[in-house]
């Protein structure tokens, strides 16, 4: 289902929406838009909730910790997505 609404937006927003998608784009332009801006929210709003949820747990690492594990990959001649046995990743 589609619903009609009006949005008032700066005259410059609107000539640079028509550049791209043009005038018989602008619905379908602007809805996109404001799809990935929801998904960026949700994702930010998701990463705030779980900010901390695995401090004090086995798969909890320190900072230093990971920054050891990435120089560990960099400096292997391996590729860094090829699993090997005894490979500390799942």
């Amino acid at each position: 289902m589609v619903v009609r609404t009006t949005i008032t937006l700066p005259e410059e927003l609107m000539d640079e929406i028509d550049r791209v998608a043009g005038a018989r784009g602008r619905s379908g332009f602007i809805a996109r838009a404001v799809r990935n801006e929801l998904r960026r929210a949700k994702l930010a709003r998701a990463l705030d909730e779980a900010r901390g949820t695995l401090v004090g747990t086995d798969a909890w690492r320190s900072g230093n910790e990971i920054i050891e594990f990435v120089d560990r990959l960099r400096s292997d001649d391996r590729d860094p997505w090829e699993q090997t046995p005894g490979d500390d990743l799942p």
